[in-house]
């Protein structure tokens, strides 16, 4: 959609399951949409990859649907933004696979940064992390899983295409403005 559009929009969690959602969820989707000042999301289980700080839009998604758009005209460029990633459901010589794939295509020669939200029955955390470690363990830009980002609980809101710092030694992911103007 920001690819597209240009317009703000944000990563949450889905209508149908905010009946099931925690409270930290509804409360982030909540603030996300009527709250103005900038944000910041914390790692809450943070695994440093690489360290450092990196500027710039945030990018990213489902890693599976990110996956399918690489050459077509809604795929975006990452070039300076700072990406985030999660999936569900997906076994993990797929999530090896598909960052691979979208490795090899270039999607992350350029970035501000490297996040990771949560990668939900997707396998064992840790072959999860070592796929990730092999993947980016020498990156020169930040890089940091941890984040309760995706589909579990809490499943919290990120604004999309919204300039923001990621910064390992802090865990977090700062937004410069608000997504409510």
């Amino acid at each position: 959609f920001y690819s597209r559009s240009g317009m703000i929009s944000i990563h949450g969690p889905m209508v149908t399951g905010l009946g099931r959602a925690d409270l930290n969820t509804i409360d982030s989707i909540w603030r996300t949409i009527t709250e103005a000042g900038p944000m910041v999301i914390e790692a809450d289980r943070p695994r440093l990859i690489c360290p450092g700080s990196g500027r710039g839009p945030v990018l990213g998604g489902n890693l599976a649907t990110l996956c399918h758009l690489l050459g077509t005209p809604y795929m975006p460029s990452f070039e300076g933004a700072v990406v985030f990633l999660e999936d569900i459901g997906e076994k993990a010589y797929r999530i090896d696979r598909m960052l691979t794939q979208m490795q090899m295509a270039g999607c992350f020669d350029r970035i501000a940064g490297l996040c990771f939200g949560t990668f939900e029955n997707c396998g064992e955390a840790s072959d999860i992390d070592r796929i990730i470690d092999e993947r980016f363990g020498g990156m020169s830009v930040p890089v940091l899983s941890g984040f309760p980002i995706g589909h579990g609980n809490p499943n919290l809101s990120l604004p999309i295409g919204l300039e923001a710092v990621l910064d390992t030694d802090s865990a977090s992911l700062s937004y410069c403005q608000s997504p409510v103007v």
